[in-house]
């Protein structure tokens, strides 16, 4: 019955938010649902199923493909520039799996030894991993995957053709097959041997960590990773919610002040509101010596007409701008 008083106090409490600062759109029915859902038993999968089959966030399709596969385009530029041209006898680690393993499977066409992908919960299953080998193949066949990734091993093309006419696989023989390593839960991670690593990435996974966990996290990406070993990062800083609703800006979020914003946030798909200058700083205070910086600004117009919270006011317009970030970095 807690999680059911607990609904009832977040509605009274958003609500009369809602109110007070006439919130509108589309934006404040899916922070609801959100909320709402992150109370209930079974969340996670009801979350999953409400973005499956309502919203198309977990559907695969050659959009979601295309966004993806431009990311592992660009960890494998990096890769070419500081470490090595030739993928072969690397070892990988992905941050945030997902529900498909489109990034994992690009590393094994680069004929990477092996690729660990880790996530906080276990999305993936054969049927997911099956479904992104039949659009690796189409994408193949139709000529668009030679645009994002280059030097396509042809024996690593050929085994995912053979798995793809093999039928149905149990997950652990699959991922088996593809030099793929699952790990999920809290101590993901922590199950990584010590100087192990060549490349750490991760794409779009940072901004829903809360910043102790990234400080744990950082400090267990340089216990794992080789000396002369790399980091990318994705890093996606806009408010979330106006990726469903065009009613608000990328920066609608900035607007309310921290304990407003910890109760609208949720725990099924959390949102930290961390600028680019906090990531590099920690990025350096644990170590890291950053190579390269990739950063795209939003809206400035839009920026200007935000009135920001209390944390905000302070800080840069020029790093407020930033809404994307793409941070390569190595061992100091």
């Amino acid at each position: 019955m807690l999680q059911y008083g607990g609904i009832r106090l977040f509605y009274k409490k958003t609500l009369s938010l809602i109110q007070k600062y006439g919130m509108k759109g589309k934006w404040i029915l899916k922070l609801l649902v959100q909320k709402a859902i992150s109370y209930l038993p079974y969340s996670l999968k009801i979350n999953y199923l409400m973005q499956k089959y309502i919203t198309g966030g977990a559907v695969l399709d050659d959009v979601y493909m295309g966004y993806k596969i431009k990311h592992a385009a660009d960890h494998i530029h990096y890769v070419d520039k500081y470490i090595v041209s030739d993928f072969n006898g690397l070892v990988i680690m992905e941050l945030g799996t997902g529900w498909y393993p489109i990034i994992p499977l690009a590393f094994f066409l680069q004929n990477a030894k092996q690729v660990i992908t880790t996530d906080l919960y276990a999305w993936m299953d054969a049927r997911k991993v099956l479904k992104t080998i039949d659009l690796y193949v189409k994408w193949n066949d139709e000529g668009k995957l030679a645009k994002f990734i280059p030097n396509i091993n042809k024996d690593r093309l050929q085994m995912l053709k053979d798995v793809q006419s093999s039928g149905s696989i149990e997950l652990p023989v699959l991922l088996q097959k593809l030099n793929i390593k699952y790990l999920t839960g809290n101590n993901a991670v922590g199950q990584i041997p010590d100087n192990s690593v060549d490349l750490i990435c991760s794409n779009n996974t940072l901004e829903h960590i809360a910043p102790h966990s990234l400080e744990v996290l950082l400090s267990e990406f340089g216990r794992i990773i080789k000396v002369n070993g790399l980091m990318s990062h994705f890093i996606d800083m806009t408010d979330h919610f106006s990726h469903f609703d065009n009613s608000i800006s990328h920066f609608n979020f900035l607007k309310f002040e921290e304990w407003q914003w910890k109760l609208m946030d949720n725990a099924i798909q959390p949102q930290k509101r961390m600028r680019s200058l906090q990531y590099l700083n920690l990025i350096d205070e644990y170590k890291f010596i950053t190579l390269d910086i990739e950063k795209v600004a939003g809206n400035k117009i839009e920026l200007a007409q935000i009135k920001l919270a209390k944390p905000y006011r302070e800080m840069s317009a020029d790093d407020l701008e930033v809404v994307h970030l793409h941070v390569i970095c190595k061992p100091k």
